[in-house]
């Protein structure tokens, strides 16, 4: 009679030695790339005015560019159900968020963040209970 094959429960271990456990997860890590290369793109569209970024028509202008890009990012996750795409959308959320709690003004011609009320309480909590809810 032939024993039956135990398995072994492996361990799963981060590599990176003993700086792995120290370091985000590679979701988080890749929204912070995301955001830093974001704020680079839009600093160079600030002074050029033929920059790609000033080209593209906002889907919603309240939004201002950085909200524009998190909105299409996701979008695109939703639809083509890759992570690493909706990580990154969750960086150009922060910048969009940081953006609107700074009030960042618009100026007629740009992208900037608009201030669609002046209850920003209330827009930070419709934005949380939106995200809450994707998880």
């Amino acid at each position: 009679m032939a024993r039956k094959h135990k398995h072994k429960h492996k361990r799963h271990h981060r590599g990176g030695g003993s700086l792995g456990r120290f370091l985000p997860p590679t979701g988080e890590l890749i929204g912070i790339g995301a955001a830093f290369a974001y704020g680079k793109l839009e600093e160079q569209a600030d002074k050029d005015k033929s920059h790609f970024l000033n080209q593209v028509p906002a889907v919603l202008p309240q939004l201002g560019r950085a909200g524009n890009a998190a909105l299409l990012a996701w979008l695109l996750g939703v639809v083509t159900r890759k992570p690493i795409i909706k990580d990154i959308a969750r960086g150009a959320l922060s910048i969009a968020a940081y953006q609107q709690a700074r009030g960042k003004g618009f100026a007629e011609g740009q992208q900037n963040f608009v201030m669609g009320s002046t209850n920003t309480r209330r827009a930070e909590v419709m934005l949380e209970n939106y995200l809450r809810s994707k998880r």
